[in-house]
């Protein structure tokens, strides 16, 4: 059993690690300037899938790690675009087939712009929903809404995503999902009395596809704080139930 992970050193270089969970042996496999999360291993176990985010670049891409040569490849957008950025993506290891989240960061930066200068918040910057295999995507769907992240079914039938709204400082979250063949979406998970939802609320399929996990933050939930003062609530684990619609 092996786990990779990414993390930053003294100097700020981002290195990729690989620990082995039986004999707790931990190697280095990359550092470099680059940024890099949303870790997931291909199929075959040979090729890490991430998200890639340079020093020069303003945009975020989805690039390859060779675990036998110890490189990366970019895979999307292509090398010379500047301007479409990944926001987020998911690797369905079912069919070894990728979905994800991109925007314009020109058009990002337009709306965050205009915003500060009128003194009001943000317009949502456009989200393209694109899913395929590493050597062609098709788009699916454009929203014009918050939204953090991506999971699919691993059927790829069906995506979920996170959208929230926000009014200064106050953010509403709900999970939605998108089927890939009608290209309709729905809302499927809202804020209870129970919990209130997270913006980044990262929703999954079980494997059976009958139950969706994600995260909130239970109604008194405690609170916690770090060594810089910064507090945060407790996060929680719930499921959804699809066919009788209840939590747990």
């Amino acid at each position: 059993q092996v786990l990779y992970y990414t993390g930053n050193n003294d100097q700020n270089e981002m290195r990729l690690f690989k620990l082995d969970l039986k004999s707790n042996k931990k190697t280095v496999l990359y550092k470099g300037a680059e940024s890099a999360d949303s870790l997931f291993l291909s199929k075959d176990r040979s090729t890490i899938y991430f998200r890639l985010g340079k020093a020069d670049e303003s945009n975020f891409r989805i690039a390859s790690f060779d675990l036998k040569t110890k490189k990366y490849k970019n895979l999307y957008p292509a090398a010379n675009d500047q301007d479409d950025s990944v926001s987020s993506f998911f690797y369905n290891k079912k069919t070894d087939s990728f979905a994800l989240l991109h925007y314009s960061v020109e058009e990002d930066y337009k709306k965050t712009d205009e915003a500060n200068e009128k003194g009001i918040d943000p317009e949502p910057t456009t989200i393209h929903f694109a899913a395929g295999h590493q050597n062609k995507f098709d788009e699916l769907k454009s929203l014009d809404q918050f939204i953090s992240d991506i999971a699919v079914s691993d059927d790829d039938k069906r995506i979920l995503f996170t959208s929230y709204t926000q009014k200064g400082t106050e953010q509403t979250a709900s999970i939605q999902m998108l089927n890939a063949d009608t290209k309709k979406y729905e809302n499927i998970i809202s804020n209870q009395k129970s919990f209130k939802l997270l913006i980044d609320a990262q929703p999954q399929f079980s494997k059976d596809r009958k139950n969706i996990y994600f995260l909130a933050e239970a109604e008194g939930a405690k609170k916690l704080k770090d060594e810089t003062g910064r507090e945060a609530k407790v996060r929680t684990i719930y499921s959804y139930n699809l066919e009788n619609k209840t939590f747990k």
